[in-house]
């Protein structure tokens, strides 16, 4: 198994666009390619 642990510092106004293109461009991808089970994205709260 191999896990993936990508951290960014995105400025509150972009982060719906950034998570837009996420699944847009990366989630569309990762799903096609064999092997792959799931991808998350974890927010933080404060």
């Amino acid at each position: 198994m191999i896990i993936e642990w990508l951290q960014f510092k995105i400025e509150e106004n972009l982060k719906e666009e950034f998570l837009q293109k996420d699944r847009e461009i990366w989630t569309s991808f990762l799903a096609l390619q064999m092997g792959f089970l799931r991808k998350e994205v974890w927010l933080d709260s404060y």
